[in-house]
């Protein structure tokens, strides 16, 4: 029997097919499915491509999106989730540019804590000026002022006469890790979007010398993965947590000081009174009175028996069994007198104290500093 398919040459089939109902064969076309069932098949695929593209274009105005508009990676990366990326957007907003004032002057950043118009910047970085022009978010080229200086932690406080509404609040994280990853949040005014360095913490609890001759015992270093200028970038962990401000480099890593105790020394400046009192960081006793040519002296000074570790007194050099006898050229008499002169000069002051050390008499240029809470 002739099993071959010849049907497509068949000229004696009808032009039309009657009804499958009033007939008894198949046309092979219908084993194959017709030309209009093809049609439906790409009618269908390109509608359910349509629903896709619909569905993603509402998920994209309805879920949370990344607000970074730049992200600098170095050879080790890590992913950012949504939430983190927000929250860093959100941290953004409390970053201040800071323009130091002069012919070469510079652009440095802070960080907004207070919404009665106080900013934490790097003492260090900011020079010997008083005065700075701010920018934040809403608010563009206003006068700042410098409040106080805590040189023990390199930290200042600058105010602005306007209030702030995007400021960071509570704590930081008390430190970071060797081999932690971190990032820096970089402003960027043209965009209105941080710009995000991703760095890689290498060593951590670094003793650093500082711009100004200072030591500051807890310090990191950050490999920079971009050419930004490093001085006040706010630096978070990997889930958007405060770590950090940026101080400058060394080596070509980044120095970041830890923002715990930077807030903790701000905490110590009474922001809604003002400058706090200058704090030296010693323990002293008063001198008993000395009989000189059988009268007993009324000069008599304060005796050093202990130095606060990483205080202005230690950095200045004080030592045990020093004898402070004069401030400024005011003579000291007693351990209330030196306290009550030193209320009268507000953190950041230079003073001069003079000293006997033995049969010699010295005198010591000093940064009086904030006490800080650690």
């Amino acid at each position: 029997m002739d099993t071959s398919d010849d049907w497509a040459d068949n000229e004696n089939l009808p032009e039309r097919l009657p009804p499958k109902d009033d007939r008894l064969w198949a046309h092979p076309s219908e084993y194959h499915g017709p030309t209009a069932s093809q049609s439906h098949r790409i009618a269908a695929l390109l509608a359910a491509i349509a629903l896709v593209l619909i569905g993603l274009t509402i998920a994209k105005t309805t879920w949370p999106t990344t607000r970074v508009d730049n992200v600098y990676k170095p050879a080790s990366t890590f992913t950012l989730s949504t939430a983190t990326s927000n929250h860093i957007g959100s941290l953004a907003k409390a970053l201040v540019s800071i323009v130091t004032p002069g012919k070469q002057s510079t652009i440095v950043y802070g960080l907004a804590i207070s919404p009665d118009g106080y900013i934490l910047a790097p003492a260090s970085v900011l020079g010997p000026s008083k005065s700075f022009t701010v920018s934040t978010a809403g608010i563009s080229a206003v006068s700042a002022k410098l409040v106080a200086e805590d040189s023990s932690t390199d930290t200042a406080v600058l105010k602005i006469s306007k209030p702030l509404t995007d400021y960071v609040s509570g704590t930081s994280q008390p430190g970071a890790k060797a081999g932690e990853m971190t990032v820096g949040i970089v402003p960027n005014a043209a965009t209105g979007k941080p710009d995000l360095v991703i760095s890689q913490i290498e060593q951590a609890g670094l003793q650093q010398i500082l711009s100004t001759g200072q030591v500051s015992n807890d310090t990191y270093l950050a490999d920079p993965a971009k050419k930004f200028n490093p001085e006040g970038i706010l630096f978070v962990d990997s889930k958007g947590n405060p770590l950090g401000l940026g101080l400058g480099t060394i080596s070509n890593k980044w120095v970041i000081a830890p923002l715990s105790n930077m807030l903790a020394s701000a905490q110590q400046i009474e922001l809604s009174d003002g400058v706090p009192h200058g704090w030296l960081g010693i323990v002293g006793t008063s001198l008993p009175p000395k009989s000189i040519n059988g009268k007993l002296s009324t000069n008599l000074g304060v005796s050093v028996y202990s130095v606060v570790p990483n205080s202005p007194a230690q950095k200045a050099g004080i030592q045990l069994q020093d004898e402070i006898v004069a401030l400024d050229n005011m003579p000291v008499t007693s351990l209330q007198q030196l306290q009550s002169m030193l209320a009268q000069f507000p953190s950041g002051s230079q003073v001069t104290l003079t000293l006997v050390r033995g049969n010699e008499r010295l005198s010591t240029q000093i940064q009086l500093g904030v006490k800080s809470a650690h």
